[in-house]
């Protein structure tokens, strides 16, 4: 744990309350919600420091700047059980419940128009704009729910189809016609703005036409992985013999896994999803022995053998649940089982006379699983179930695989 503590700082800077500043390395844990805090180290010394304490803040390595500021921060919710409820239409007034906070908020751009960001602790995003020295002033998003909604709907709200009975007040669009009117051509932008990231893209034309652009946050990158992993494998056999009737189910057994794979993050996804391929070696057997008796109607006596060993490729879907440092996930995809080598042996115990089995040289699929990452490293439990593999007329093999692994991701991109 001390490694990993280690290896979060990153170079950065702040900007002290007084104007100063300095040069070090900062906690980065890519925030989901904005930090509250963040811990700063220079020379040795960890110092955990508050909005009240700084300007501003940057983490070097991904150009990411955050600026204190005193705000109003939007209290009311967007689903629908607890945003704000109104009989009629005609009740909804243009109070908004607001809270003064002093936070951190990211930097989008700076320029003619500064452009912020704030993502609270209800996982709510709030847009922010400045110009020059001038006040931080909300974009104004809400939603309402109307319990008995009348026919008459104003110009500039529009009705949410996936919300019945709630109405959309789109206000900051108003808000954007009136501070960037200086710079023509804009309206129509404005309107097909959603209360998104999109909002970045006209501030930045509105910065172009005004010849003042100072700074705009990258885009975040999509992020690629290698990863290598380790566990144990459980494998359940179902089987079936035409001339057996007692034959059904090999013992499980487990063995160890291994492997490696890639991953590639989707653009736009903002880190929520990732496709891969994967390869991982296996190999399981089992047998059993078949007893019958004189009331066994269609049994015999018979060993059943099998030992296979092969290579699985998947290629996974992979949806994290929350993006940073901690990521609970699901994933899920198709695959093929390579048999490297393969051998079903089933023999007559009376008189020893062996069935030659034809087994498939490759297996096709099915596998889904779930994990958590930590930082770059994973635990994951997986389940996979293919196909029978036995070409013999007569007789059925199928496997069903359940594994644990462990893991380590290297990033290919920063």
């Amino acid at each position: 744990m001390a490694l990993l503590a280690q290896k979060r700082f990153t170079s950065g800077q702040i900007v002290t309350a007084e104007g100063e500043i300095l040069k070090g390395e900062i906690d980065y844990r890519e925030w989901v919600v904005n930090p509250s805090k963040i811990r700063f180290k220079k020379e040795g010394v960890i110092n955990t420091l508050r909005p009240q304490d700084l300007r501003s803040f940057k983490i070097d390595s991904k150009n990411e700047i955050y600026e204190t500021a005193v705000v109003l921060v939007n209290q009311e919710a967007l689903d629908w059980e607890e945003m704000p409820q109104y009989q009629t239409y005609a009740e909804v007034d243009g109070r908004i419940d607001m809270k003064v906070d002093t936070v951190f908020l990211m930097v989008l751009t700076r320029g003619a128009l500064n452009l912020y960001q704030l993502i609270d602790t209800n996982k709510r995003t709030h847009y922010y704009f400045r110009k020059g020295n001038g006040s931080y002033e909300p974009l104004i998003y809400r939603k309402v729910k109307i319990m008995r909604p009348g026919q008459l709907l104003m110009a500039d709200v529009l009705e949410d189809n996936n919300l019945p009975r709630s109405i959309v007040f789109e206000d900051f669009k108003g808000q954007l016609k009136y501070v960037l009117g200086d710079c023509g051509m804009l309206g129509s932008a404005i309107d097909k703005l959603t209360y998104s990231r999109s909002i970045l893209d006209v501030v930045n034309r509105y910065n172009e036409c005004r010849g003042q652009v100072i700074y705009v946050k990258p885009k975040d990158r999509a992020k690629h992985f290698a990863y290598v992993s380790a566990g144990r494998v459980q494998s359940s056999f179902a089987i079936a013999d035409a001339n057996n009737s007692l034959a059904n189910t090999l013992p499980d057994t487990w063995a160890t896994t291994f492997g490696l794979g890639i991953e590639f993050g989707i653009p736009r996804s903002r880190g929520k999803f990732n496709w891969g391929i994967e390869a991982l070696f296996m190999n399981a057997n089992s047998s059993a022995i078949t007893t019958s008796g004189p009331l066994d109607i269609g049994a015999r006596d018979a060993r059943y053998a099998l030992d296979v060993r092969g290579v699985r490729i998947s290629a996974l879907l992979k949806y994290n649940f929350i993006t940073g440092n901690f990521q609970p996930y699901v994933k899920g995809g198709i695959g093929n089982l390579s048999y490297s080598a393969s051998s079903y042996e089933v023999q007559d115990v009376n008189t020893g006379q062996m069935f030659e089995q034809r087994l498939l040289k490759s297996e096709p699929y099915l596998v889904g699983g779930a994990g958590i990452k930590v930082y770059d490293f994973f635990a994951e439990a997986r389940y996979a179930t293919g196909n029978d593999i036995n070409r013999t007329t007569g007789y059925d093999t199928k496997m069903e695989h359940f594994s644990i692994l462990i893991g380590y991701a290297l990033a290919l991109t920063k």
